[in-house]
């Protein structure tokens, strides 16, 4: 249980990080290595992405919006059926907790491969 409360801090510290510098890609590479080296299980591997990177990603739209003053957001809405700026930005935090996800499904499986006895 400590291996995941540290896994999931790393991954949002790290991971709040490197979406400053590079892709959105790099953040589920991350959560990967971080399942990997951790060698969580699939499960362990799921909930860690998702959290995380529902996190970060509610964390950086929000930052986003209030540093345009919710100009974008609310003319976005507008195209879909006037939906605000929070819907928004949980549905943003959602697709971001999908990638982070997948991340850490990868990360977990392949260190399932490279050692069995993780998934035991």
């Amino acid at each position: 249980m400590k291996k995941l409360i540290i896994l999931f801090l790393v991954c949002i510290i790290l991971g709040g990080f490197i979406q400053f510098f590079l892709p959105w890609w790099s953040f589920p590479v991350l959560v990967a290595l971080g399942a990997l080296f951790a060698g969580a299980r699939i499960w362990q591997g799921i909930l860690i992405g998702f959290l995380s990177g529902l996190a970060i990603w509610i964390a950086y739209a929000y930052y986003i919006d209030v540093r345009n003053e919710q100009i974008l957001s609310s003319k976005i809405g507008l195209l879909f059926n006037e939906l605000s700026s929070a819907q928004l930005i949980l549905i943003t935090g959602i697709l971001g907790g999908i990638i982070g996800m997948l991340g850490g499904i990868i990360g977990s499986s392949i260190a399932g491969i490279i050692r069995p006895t993780v998934l035991k």
